[in-house]
């Protein structure tokens, strides 16, 4: 990404202690998950702070709980689920972990720092999952007899139920690929019943022969959308859109940031939604994923937060022709999969050292930019450490940002700027913003500095993944007092 280069911007905050022993790793525990969760007391505000730290703790068992599921992804046909990629993202697993409630360990503040370390019941979340697919199943299988039943009488309608179906599909898929997560016995000795729902192939061939090939508009598609809305949603909300990613890649296109950008406009002007602050905690989360069905693509959208709902739409051929397969697909996807896969494959984690990153207009959302924007990135790690930070552009150069800048003791814990507001310009497409951070000085990469029209620089790795390779080899050889961990972040520059 050509960009502008600005000054790094620090702030003082008072010294943190170390974090309290009970705040480190747990016993492992068949019967409880544990969530941790630290942040800085703003202003003595400690009532603000515990939220937030319950809130990470959260975050943290959710993040768990999908790691998990990802881990037994092959072994899903065999459990009688269909291997999609899994729609349920943290956010939402989180929204459950919440309803079945928790229980708080231990908090304590320590010189300005609040800790916390909460536990949920992994047999109150297979409950859960499990009451929310037997439910699932008798909803679909009740909608699937009504399609059937309005299937040559009634079309337009048997083609709403038919969606409807669909969307209830995609949610017992999650649950299921959940529960089989926390559960070992398998789902269809549980649910006998989930045997007798059509495959999702077979709904999606019926609602193609009811629709046709009409070209459909934006307003077609969110009247689809509309359709499948509860009258609740009929209402103001605050809410927030991370626009629709290619199946679970957390690759956007210009499609994806156009047509979710007509879904916020059209849910404003109509129902008087609005966008909540950066902040502030949306009523709604809108999301979706789309897949390609032979000439087709399906579109699945999600509401998550005061209202859980999935819905389904479908892009008829002529539709995917009229806007453009590569418009709609993200650009370079095969080469950008395979360096996300890079990343993951190898990923080194030695320790409790944590780091994380954000664009925190996107805080609940993939990130998504079009060029000539302001952007900005914030990191925030757990312990004083050093960082690495490289984004790899979407033309597969690897530009490095930083290298070996340290966190002190008192930013810890704290979102910290990692620039004032850069430009984004060229090259379009999807780029990887990896982070490397360690207890002890990171091996430098080998730079070219390339002068950015307009000013700037930017410093290019020849080696690229070679580069990479390397440095968690030597990693992987330090002394064992030493700590090390990764974090990518996945975003998306598009046209203006």
């Amino acid at each position: 990404m050509k960009r502008l280069i600005l000054a790094i911007l620090c702030s003082g905050i008072l010294a943190l202690s170390a974090a309290p022993s009970w705040f480190g790793d747990q016993p492992p525990s068949s019967a409880l998950i544990y969530g941790r969760g630290s942040a800085k007391v703003i202003k003595k505000d400690e009532a603000a702070t515990l939220e937030e730290v319950k809130q990470q703790a959260l975050t943290d068992v959710s993040h768990q709980i999908i790691v998990h599921v990802n881990a037994r992804s092959a072994n899903y046909e065999e459990e009688g689920l269909e291997n999609i990629s899994l729609f349920t993202k943290e956010v939402q697993v989180e929204s459950c972990v919440q309803l079945c409630g928790y229980d708080v360990v231990n908090r304590s503040i320590q010189k300005d720092t609040y800790y916390i370390l909460i536990s949920v019941s992994r047999e109150r979340l297979i409950s859960h999952y499990l009451n929310m697919i037997n439910e699932g199943v008798e909803d679909a299988l009740s909608i699937y007899d009504g399609a059937m039943q309005l299937y040559k009488s009634d079309p337009r309608q048997a083609e709403l139920f038919l969606n409807q179906l669909r969307a209830k599909l995609i949610d017992i898929q999650d649950y299921g690929k959940i529960f089989n997560s926390l559960y070992s016995g398998g789902i269809q000795s549980k649910v006998p019943r989930i045997r007798q729902l059509p495959r999702l192939g077979e709904v999606d061939t019926q609602i193609s022969l009811l629709k046709g090939n009409p070209k459909q508009s934006y307003d077609d598609l969110f009247e689809d959308l509309v359709r499948q809305f509860r009258p609740e949603l009929n209402h103001p909300h605050t809410f927030d859109i991370s626009y629709p990613e290619w199946q679970n890649t957390g690759f956007s296109s210009d499609f994806s940031l156009n047509f979710g950008e007509y879904i916020a406009h059209q849910l404003e002007s109509r129902f008087g939604w609005q966008r909540a602050g950066y902040s502030s905690k949306p009523e709604i989360i809108l999301s979706g994923q789309m897949f390609q069905e032979a000439d087709r693509i399906n579109m699945f959208l999600k509401t998550v937060g005061t209202i859980n709902q999935t819905y389904s739409i479908q892009l008829s051929a002529a539709t995917v022709q009229h806007f453009g397969i590569d418009t709609i697909k993200p650009a370079n996807l095969e080469q950008n999969i395979a360096v996300q896969q890079q990343f993951i494959n190898e990923t080194v984690q030695k320790g409790g050292l944590k780091v994380s990153a954000m664009f925190p207009r996107f805080s609940n959302s993939t990130a998504i930019y079009r060029l000539g924007e302001e952007a900005s990135l914030f990191i925030r790690a757990n312990k004083p450490c050093y960082l690495t930070i490289i984004n790899v552009e979407a033309d597969g150069h690897w530009n490095v940002l930083e290298q070996n800048m340290y966190i002190e003791e008192e930013d810890t814990n704290e979102w910290m700027p990692l620039y004032s507001d850069f430009t984004v310009t060229e090259p379009t497409g999807v780029e990887q913003i990896l982070v490397q951070a360690s207890l002890e000085k990171l091996p430098y990469y080998e730079t070219v500095m390339e002068v950015v029209p307009g000013g700037g620089r930017k410093y290019i790795c020849p080696g690229k993944g070679e580069d990479l390779l390397q440095t968690r080899g030597l990693v992987k050889q330090d002394p064992k007092t030493n700590e090390y961990t990764e974090y990518y972040l996945t975003w998306t520059v598009v046209q203006k």
